[in-house]
Parts: C-alpha cells; sequence; structure tokens
C-alpha cells in the first residue's frame, strides 16, 4: 500500500482569472466569482432622483438635502413584518432623528396607496417614497435577484447630498438603531 500523500494548500495566483487556484501539483480549479452589487460609497454624492411620495406629492432628493440631512431606509414591501418592524422602529426614533438636523423616508418598488395604507395605519410620521419603475433603488444599489426584489439597506445623505454612512443587507431592528446612532440620535 503506497503512502498517502499530504494535501499541497491552494494558492492563488494574482493573474488567475476569476477565482481560479492552482494546487500544489499545478491543476487549476475555478469557481464562480460571487459578484458584489453595486452600491453607494461613502463621501461620493447621493444620486438625485424625484418620485411620488405615498400622497402622491413628488419628492425631489437635491431639494431636501438644501435645507437638511436625510435618512432614507429601503425595504422589500410595505406592510409586512420584517418591513414594519423597521419602519416603526424609525417612527419611534424620528422625533430624535429629526433634532440632529435629518429627516427620514422610507422607499420601495410599491405604488402610493398600498404605502399610504401602512402610513395611516402605523402612524408614521415621514413619508414612503414610491419607486415602481425601480430606477432609484437601482441607482442605490439595493435590487437584488435581477432587480426583482429589494436589499434591506439604509443611507444616511447628509446637507448638500453627500453620502455619510451606508448599509446594505441589514435587519430590520439594527438598520434603525444604527442609522440612529449614527447621527447621534439617542
Amino acid at each position: 500500500m503506497a503512502p498517502k500523500r499530504k494535501a499541497a494548500a491552494a494558492v492563488v495566483k494574482d493573474d488567475a482569472p476569476q477565482d481560479a487556484v492552482e494546487k500544489g501539483d499545478g491543476v487549476k480549479e475555478t469557481s464562480p466569482k460571487k459578484v458584489k452589487p453595486e452600491g453607494l460609497v461613502k463621501g461620493e454624492q447621493a444620486p438625485d432622483f424625484e418620485l411620488e411620495n405615498d400622497e402622491c406629492v413628488k419628492v425631489k432628493l437635491s431639494e431636501v438635502t438644501k435645507d437638511s440631512g436625510v435618512v432614507i431606509f429601503f425595504y422589500p414591501k410595505a406592510n409586512t413584518p420584517g418591513c414594519t418592524k423597521q419602519a416603526c422602529g424609525f417612527r419611534d426614533k424620528l422625533a430624535a432623528i429629526k433634532e440632529k438636523g435629518y429627516v427620514v423616508y422610507g422607499m420601495s418598488a410599491d405604488n402610493p396607496k398600498p404605502q399610504g395604507n401602512w402610513r395611516t395605519k402605523h402612524n408614521f410620521g415621514f413619508n414612503l417614497l414610491c419607486d415602481p419603475g425601480r430606477e432609484a433603488l437601482k441607482q442605490f444599489g439595493v435590487l437584488k435577484n435581477a432587480g426583482k426584489s429589494i436589499r434591506r439597506s439604509h443611507v444616511v445623505i447628509g446637507k448638500g447630498g453627500k453620502v455619510e454612512d451606508v448599509q446594505y443587507d441589514i435587519s430590520p431592528a439594527d438598520s434603525f438603531t444604527q442609522a440612529a446612532e449614527f447621527v447621534g440620535a439617542k
């Protein structure tokens, strides 16, 4: 019986395509490279948009950021359990966030009517932005599954429109907690 050979550790080559790995015996294995969806970068100008809110009033981000900072939280669908937890958390932190000079908006691909019904049902003190065409959602890097779904996320935008903080794929509770902490709200 031949002695067992110790397996060589995999070595990643700098010039290897995608995730190709060369094993000690010269054999290359490849696996599909996982590509992180494009997203916002802290310090860059936030993409501008003009969307209807849940009251069918147009909201233009560049107009809002002239006078205040903005916290926008993104959620998959209005009036679902996780989204309600996230939105109610922002509702409960709203006064403290406003005190720090920020306004709050929620955003999803829902139309104004279901957004408005949800807002009324839970007494949100902020408007919900509607992007059924998903263009702004795409610009903010929150779409997943070929644009069919929305990554639960939030972004903090300073007065003047620069991205101050962005969190993707975050839990409902962590979203409102971290956003509030970032702006200094208690």
